[in-house]
């Protein structure tokens, strides 16, 4: 109870701080991430996500798991870009991308490529050096197998 308690006062601290900034950050990620298709993110005391598109709102659990996937990627970006907004931290991802189909993993690693931040990409899969040859980016790839 009292740690339920706890994370409510804190949640509620949050958004009555930085609540908007909050908001607005992670719609514009999301907005940029999803191709335009959800433009607006409301967050409310609770911090409980709605996800406005053009006809409806929706609740992460109402949208695909890529897409929710998405939606928490963004949400994880705006809050360390608030929180580091002075020097850009690397942002390091293990396997982030396993629910996303190949559209959202090139609109996501679009995004990726123009934040600032170091970006660390640890994956068993293929999918994002192929993109990132496709598109001719340079990349330092380490491979861990023949360790």
């Amino acid at each position: 109870d009292l740690a339920e308690t706890t994370i409510r006062q804190i949640a509620e601290e949050i958004h009555a701080g930085m609540g908007s900034k909050l908001e607005r950050t992670v719609s514009m990620i999301f907005d940029q991430m999803t191709g335009h298709k959800y433009n607006r993110i409301h967050l409310d005391e609770k911090l409980k996500l709605k996800i406005h598109t053009s006809e409806q709102i929706l609740t992460p659990e109402q949208v695909s798991r890529g897409t929710m996937e998405q939606l928490y990627f963004a949400l994880r970006m705006a809050v360390g870009r608030l929180f580091c907004k002075d020097s850009p931290m690397p942002i390091l991802l293990d396997d982030a991308f396993a629910y996303y189909d190949r559209t959202r993993l090139e609109q996501t690693l679009r995004w990726l490529l123009a934040c600032p931040n170091q970006v660390l990409l640890f994956t068993c899969r293929t999918r994002e050096q192929e993109i990132l040859d496709e598109w001719g980016i340079s990349y330092h790839k380490i491979d861990l197998t023949d360790r």
